[in-house]
């Protein structure tokens, strides 16, 4: 069993845009 564990991503820094690419990048990889 594979175990992840994901953290500390900073969502909404340092402005909605920027924090807007990562977050697509996270959920994709969710």
């Amino acid at each position: 069993m594979k175990i992840y564990f994901a953290s500390d991503f900073h969502l909404g820094a340092p402005n909605k845009e920027e924090s807007a690419v990562r977050e697509k990048c996270i959920v994709s990889w969710l």
